[in-house]
């Protein structure tokens, strides 16, 4: 039976596997041997892919993936065909498809891997458009090959073609060999070697009939190509990864230095905002109060008739000292929290509306969250709260108002009063007061929500993700 049908023989030794053609005994690399490494090299694409998420790794698997199905086909062609079920295809159909598939996955690693889109990007985009074009015409050529009895003519347009990707893609290692990168360098001697032992089983299959009895086969060549191919890219992407692995080591230290120094800036800031603050409060803030203390003294000698301006330089001068408070507040880096502006937000209101003889309660959170809050963003809020206060006072009619405050990840404030509501006083609903509050809550991202029912109900509501210092 041997001798009237080709067939393959695994011999003794394992480097070796005997395929008779006509009689004639023709030694490759063992078939397990070369599946074995190809394997290798897919699962270990496969775990460089999933620790580094680059896309050169996945088709590098690929590529190495159909380059064992080539080799593995090889090994089953009986007399240039291969036999699938009663099909014989020709061999020629397993040459044109499977290798320019295998193609097409290698050019897509090499780009990745030598970075083509950002060393050689107009020239980039013609190699996406030739290995797709080169992709197409493998599908093409397979069902042609397939289909009809292939002729002369076709086979020499077909080897034009395939002359032609050959030229271009060298024209490609050439161009990217003179960028003079060191992954250039391992792409161009992988492909030299690979493609080496291309030419080499090309040209030992032209004088292969020629020889009475030959020992090797012509893929015995293009298995050493892809083996050494294989070792050299290898090399290639461990020294990348090693690149990839010192740049982000490189670039985390850099992060840590500038956030080393943002922390510098910011204590340097910090340290300015508390001696501006301590200026204000001892020069400006202590000279306004001495003017208020001045002007009620003078006020107290003259009696039953003072002077009404005098009256007015001590009421400018507490509502100066009561501002220059709350900006000393705002600038002090130690009430940059949440907890911080609650407290000086319940202080506030409950003096104030007990200055004008308002019931005042506020409710707040059991546990208030240490919240970072930037010294402007806590004014902003201050203010919009004082706004509403003074808004209150000045035309609700109300004798009590009620503040509630709730904490999830928004900042919630209600201020609701017992007046007589919005429709008896339209003025309460316009003007500066309340141009004033949209433009803050606009600042912060918030929302400001007006509701006339038993009083007036006015709500701020501040995300706590904007209030970041």
């Amino acid at each position: 039976m041997l001798d009237d049908y080709p067939s393959l023989v695994t011999g003794n030794d394992y480097f070796r596997t005997t395929v008779i053609f006509n009689r004639q005994p023709i030694e490759m690399l063992s078939e397990p041997l070369i599946l074995g490494i190809l394997t290798f090299q897919v699962l270990y694409s496969l775990v460089q892919w999933y620790f580094f998420r680059r896309r050169e790794y996945l088709f590098y698997a690929l590529y190495s993936v159909i380059m064992g199905v080539y080799f593995f086909l090889q090994y089953r062609v009986e007399t240039h065909f291969l036999p699938v079920g009663n099909l014989r295809l020709p061999e020629s159909v397993l040459n044109s498809t499977v290798v320019f598939i295998a193609l097409y996955f290698y050019i897509g690693f090499g780009r990745l891997f030598v970075d083509a889109p950002s060393i050689v990007p107009g020239l980039d985009k013609w190699i996406r458009i030739v290995s797709r074009f080169m992709l197409v015409y493998a599908v093409f050529t397979a069902f042609w090959f397939i289909s009809r009895e292939v002729h002369f003519t076709e086979r020499l347009i077909h080897l034009f073609i395939s002359l032609s990707f050959f030229v271009f893609f060298l024209y490609v290692l050439i161009v990217i060999l003179m960028t003079g990168t060191a992954l250039a360098k391992y792409l161009v001697t992988g492909s030299i070697i690979v493609g080496t032992g291309a030419i080499g089983a090309m040209i030992f299959r032209l004088f292969e009939p020629q020889m009475h009895q030959p020992k090797l086969s012509s893929f015995f060549f293009l298995q050493i190509g892809v083996i050494l191919e294989l070792i050299c890219l290898n090399i290639g992407l461990i020294y990348k990864s090693k690149k990839i692995f010192d740049s982000s080591l490189q670039s985390g230290q850099l992060i840590n230095k500038q956030l080393a120094e943002n922390e510098k800036q910011l204590l340097n800031l910090n340290a300015v905002r508390d001696e501006i603050s301590h200026e204000l409060k001892v020069e400006l803030g202590d000279g306004l109060a001495g003017i208020k203390l001045l002007s009620d003294m003078v006020q107290q000698k003259m009696g039953d008739t003072p002077v009404q301006e005098l009256k007015r330089i001590s009421e400018n001068s507490e509502r100066l000292v009561q501002s220059m408070n709350e900006i000393v507040w705002s600038l002090n880096h130690l009430n940059d929290d949440l907890p911080g502006l609650i407290s000086y937000i319940r202080e506030y209101a409950m003096n104030f509306m007990d200055q004008f003889g308002f019931e005042c309660n506020m409710s707040v959170p059991q546990h208030i969250p240490p919240v970072s809050i930037s010294g402007e963003t806590r004014r902003h809020i201050f203010l919009s709260v004082k706004e509403a206060l003074h808004n209150v006072v000045k035309h609700s009619g109300a004798t009590r108002v009620d503040i509630d405050c709730t904490i999830t990840d928004t900042l919630q404030i209600t201020i609701q009063d017992n007046g007589r509501g919005i429709d008896s006083d339209l003025s309460r609903i316009g003007g500066n007061g309340l141009r004033n509050m949209k433009k803050r809550m606009g600042y912060l991202k918030g929302r400001l929500e007006i509701i006339s029912q038993n009083g007036v109900s006015i709500l701020f509501e501040i995300p706590l993700s904007q209030t970041g210092g």
